[in-house]
């Protein structure tokens, strides 16, 4: 009975205020075309309404938000009370998804578009969709008007580190505005907590590879003549078992469309096509490679074929990385680590992270062909390597199968 009394003693008072409110808020926001003052007075009055029927709020989780960040809230809806209650809770100004059927009254209507309040007419499935991207509109107008504030700010702080490397902090400041998802390592094997999520990280850690850039024009020739001499010899890089589930593989699966020709495999090598190489071979065995017997490292010729397109996909572990070494790249190729897009380019090796979502493309009529092989991630001591190794050992005895590092990513 109290909170009946309650309830209609708060909306009394709310009856009176909110006309007045509305008598000094309305007029200032259409002279203005500026909606923060009204909006701000329908949020406080909303919190006092909400307040003074008694009910009671409890607010968890408020400090895992990012003040700057952008969000998408979601509620439960299980009454009328959610959004009056929900609303105010949220810090700085927010826009609502609300059923078309609000806007039919006037003033109001005006009010709430100028708010940028997205209505939702929500028995039309395609209008709905609309107003879902009409949302998707408004979060990146607001991405726009937050970079436009910032850029002055940090045109000053640019300038005192000019000479400085700032694309770590360029990508931050992509994420603040929205425009970078943020990739995480997703092994499907072995993760190793603590190791910097870089998808391609500094040459500078792996100097030797100079070698190969400088014997491109060698390694190249030696990859084309394999091609051409021992074509038999480049297998399907996914071949799938029967039975098991193949997923985004399907295209590919046991097809030369991707094909590979193996000279390290498993830490096995395989020395007929070695032998058929030898100035990669040698650059191999002189190259800190990642070693785990019966594992890694791997290394081989890829070969894409002409309109072909490699699917995201994440590799076995972070304690490795990657390199590629592009020997004949044609126009129209590309690769995707994370957020970063990069071309390759022939004679010019990088190392990346396949423990981050990763996809490749040849849009080109002509083959793409890449030397592939895998070293140790450079911020690994020696002794976690040493203790990766036995750990990778272990799990394959326990476990009585194959090597989980199979083709080496």
């Amino acid at each position: 009975m109290i909170g009946f009394l309650r309830t209609i003693f708060a909306v009394a008072v709310l009856v009176l205020v909110v006309p007045l409110a509305a008598l000094v808020a309305f007029p200032w926001t259409f002279i203005s075309g500026k909606i923060d003052f009204l909006y701000w007075v329908g949020m406080g009055l909303t919190h006092f309404g909400v307040r003074l029927a008694g009910v009671k709020i409890k607010l968890v989780g408020l400090d895992k938000l990012d003040p700057k960040g952008t969000y998408i809230f979601m509620s439960n809806h299980v009454s009328n009370l959610d959004p009056p209650i929900l609303a105010p809770m949220i810090p700085g100004r927010v826009s609502f998804l609300a059923k078309k059927e609000v806007w039919r009254i006037p003033i109001l209507a005006q009010a709430l578009t100028l708010a940028e309040f997205v209505p939702v007419e929500r028995g039309n499935r395609d209008a709905a969709i609309q107003s879902i991207q009409r949302a998707g509109e408004v979060m990146r107008q607001n991405d726009s008007a937050l970079e436009a504030f910032l850029e002055p700010r940090l045109a000053q702080a640019r300038g005192r580190h000019a000479e400085e490397r700032l694309d770590r902090f360029n990508a931050c400041l992509n994420v603040v505005l929205g425009r970078r998802k943020v990739f995480t390592p997703q092994p499907s094997f072995l993760l190793f907590p603590g190791l910097p999520a870089i998808e391609f990280p500094d040459r500078e850690h792996y100097p030797w590879l100079d070698a190969f850039d400088e014997a491109t024009d060698e390694i190249r020739a030696e990859a084309r003549a394999a091609l051409a001499d021992a074509a038999g010899d480049f297998v399907p890089y996914v071949s799938m078992p029967a039975g098991t589930p193949i997923d985004q593989w399907r295209e590919l699966n046991n097809s030369r469309r991707w094909s590979t020709y193996f000279l390290l495999r498993n830490g096995k090598p395989i020395e007929e096509h070695l032998a058929r190489c030898p100035r990669t071979a040698a650059l191999l065995a002189s190259a800190p490679l990642c070693e785990i017997p019966g594992h890694a490292p791997t290394a081989f010729f890829s070969v894409l074929a002409p309109h072909t397109r490699i699917p995201p996909h994440t590799g076995v572990t972070n304690a490795r990385l990657i390199v590629h070494l592009p020997l004949v790249v044609p126009p129209g190729c590309s690769y995707r680590v994370g957020a970063e897009r990069r071309e390759w380019s022939e004679g010019s090796a990088w190392v990346f992270d396949d423990s981050i979502e990763h996809e490749a493309w040849n849009g080109s009529d002509e083959p793409r062909i890449v030397l592939i092989f895998d070293v140790w991630n450079c911020f690994l001591t020696p002794a976690e390597r040493d203790l990766v190794a036995a750990l990778v050992a272990g799990v394959q005895e326990y476990n009585e199968g194959e090597s989980p590092f199979r083709q080496g990513g």
